[in-house]
C-alpha cells in the first residue's frame, strides 16, 4: 500500500473564512487557505492516517468493496 499525503475535502470553516470567499468568481480552497494566511487567520491540517480511498468511480467503490474485508476484519 502506497503512503502519500493527499486532501481528503473535509473542511470546517469559520464565519471570518467565510467572509474572504469572493461571490463573483472561482476561488479553490487553496486560494481560500492563502487568503486566510494572508488574514492572519489560523488554520489546521489533521492527518489522516486510517484507511482512506477515493470511491469517486464506480470502479473505486468496488476496489474499496473488495478491500473492506481485509482491512477492517
Amino acid at each position: 500500500m502506497t503512503r502519500q499525503f493527499i486532501n481528503t475535502g473535509i473542511y470546517v470553516l469559520g464565519p471570518d473564512a467565510l467572509e474572504l470567499l469572493p461571490e463573483d468568481r472561482v476561488f479553490d480552497m487553496p486560494d481560500l487557505f492563502e487568503a486566510c494566511r494572508m488574514a492572519r487567520l489560523n488554520t489546521l491540517a489533521y492527518p489522516v492516517e486510517e484507511y482512506w480511498g477515493d470511491i469517486g468511480q464506480l470502479e473505486d467503490y468496488r476496489r474499496a468493496n473488495d478491500e473492506f474485508a481485509s482491512i477492517f476484519f
